[in-house]
């Protein structure tokens, strides 16, 4: 055999699975047990003795341990971080306070960061799970204040579980056609005329389990749940942001496979997520009570801002599909069995929990998407209500990450139409808010307001006309 044709015969045999493996993710899993407080390389302790235990039960407990370094190699195209922490009390959330800062260097450090509870989290009273928060790639140490005890009855922390995760960068596809990790809709039964849009599969954003799920079972859909990540609104790799949710559903909160049935990212691109051999498998995504729902997940916060006209677009073809699947009627309610509550066919993560999920901004833009959907649906399964510019092609942040803290918004306006732009904190403060201008054709301004800020992750928030779009800014 020639040498030529025993190298084909190898790529012929390796290819496929040369082209899933376009990553390599890294985990940094740290846990501090209470039955182990001696190894806690804590720095100081307030009213705590050697067991663990406070010393006056009627105080809170202060630990401040000693700055740790992140042990993953390396961090591409961002790390991700999310906590649990289990508590003796019947109340985690309320008894235990959890702090945490980093730095890239060890000497200059950001400031304390609280983390908060989820509301995303299925878990127990005593067991509480941060959101998924995403950091700058160039992070390297970490350093954590608990306080526990707060409600003074004696009742310490039990177990704290920090996670730190690298996706690294996955390539995947988002035209339409059929490749090795993006399916079209002409691969899913279809019973009804309205197609399941174009999708990238789970082995195209990197599932380690595969192409299925590991749960079995094929639910009858009656209502549809749409959620968001609560996560960044601006990516460069949302394949990884969906791996990174994946990997916090599995290692953090305990999950089996990724919670949601679908996830949408910002610029439209959809995301298979639990499934099996095609069909949809009960989710862990609406507190307990799964049964016969279906999950999505806009990625994204949406609690001030309006998601994409892609996201919506895509979310409109998703909904009309399964709506038109399993003959649900997107605008009326039914009663749902496993919540035991009356729920719009089409509704909010809050409905049915204790959760700001989804967003104020998008829960109320879901009696708009009910009716945008039965249009979908009555007109021949078109989406006819959107405008046809894309706005993250329009605007540009540049340079980005900034040179000496100086960027600038450029925004291209095919029509005449209002401008205004915010600078936002990564907690949803107001740094500065512009004049609102009419513009047409090419507008740029620099970001002055930024260039007197500290290093670090910044929003810029636009509005066009009425619409709007947030943009990630980085001060290195």
């Amino acid at each position: 055999m020639r040498l030529s044709t025993f190298i084909q015969i190898l790529l012929c045999l390796f290819l496929p699975f040369l082209s899933t493996a376009q990553h390599q993710s890294e985990e940094d899993i740290v846990v501090f047990q209470k039955d182990q407080w001696g190894s806690w390389n804590h720095e100081k302790s307030v009213n705590i003795n050697e067991f663990g235990e406070p010393i006056q039960p009627q105080l809170p407990i202060s630990i401040l341990l000693k700055p740790s370094k992140i042990k993953i190699e390396k961090v591409a195209p961002f790390l991700s971080f999310s906590a649990r922490w289990e508590d003796e009390s019947l109340d985690a959330h309320k008894n235990a306070e959890l702090w945490i800062r980093f730095s890239r260097d060890s000497l200059k450090w950001d400031s304390w960061k609280l983390v908060t509870a989820s509301g995303h989290a299925e878990s127990g009273q005593s067991v509480a799970v941060s959101a998924l928060d995403f950091l700058p790639q160039q992070y390297r140490f970490y350093q954590v204040r608990i306080v526990t005890n707060k409600l003074k009855k004696g009742h310490a922390l039990q177990r704290l579980q920090l996670n730190f995760f690298s996706p690294g960068n996955i390539k995947y596809e988002t035209s339409s056609s059929q490749t090795n990790n993006i399916q079209s809709s002409t691969e899913v039964n279809n019973t009804c005329a309205c197609p399941l849009p174009s999708f990238v599969n789970r082995v195209g954003w990197g599932n380690p389990q595969g192409a299925n799920s590991v749960i079995t079972g094929t639910p009858t859909i009656t209502h549809m749940v749409v959620h968001h990540s609560a996560g960044s609104n601006v990516s460069t790799n949302w394949a990884a942001v969906v791996l990174s949710i994946y990997q916090f559903h599995i290692t953090t909160s305990g999950f089996s496979d990724i919670g949601y049935n679908w996830l949408i990212a910002p610029d439209g691109t959809l995301f298979e997520g639990r499934r099996n051999n095609g069909q949809d498998v009960t989710g862990a995504h609406f507190c307990g009570f799964n049964a016969g729902t279906m999950g999505i997940c806009m990625i994204g916060t949406y609690t001030s801002e309006t998601i994409t006209n892609e996201a919506r677009n895509t979310l409109t073809r998703l909904l009309g599909w399964r709506a038109c699947q399993s003959n649900i009627d997107p605008t009326t309610s039914s009663f749902h069995n496993s919540s035991n509550r009356i729920l719009n066919h089409i509704a909010g993560h809050r409905d049915g929990c204790a959760t700001e999920c989804p967003g104020t901004q998008l829960y109320g833009q879901l009696n708009t998407i009910r009716t945008g959907v039965r249009d979908y649906l009555q007109g021949g399964c078109v989406v006819t209500s959107l405008p046809n510019y894309n706005l993250q092609q329009m605007v540009q942040i540049v340079p980005n990450p900034t040179q000496g803290g100086i960027t600038q918004i450029i925004v291209n306006s095919p029509q005449r139409q209002s401008v205004q732009y915010r600078l936002i904190t990564q907690e949803g403060q107001i740094l500065y808010q512009s004049q609102r201008e009419w513009i047409q054709g090419k507008w740029q301004r620099p970001i002055q307001a930024l260039a007197k800020q500290a290093s670090g992750w910044y929003y810029v928030q636009i509005f066009i006309g009425k619409e709007q779009i947030t943009k990630l800014v980085v001060k290195p």
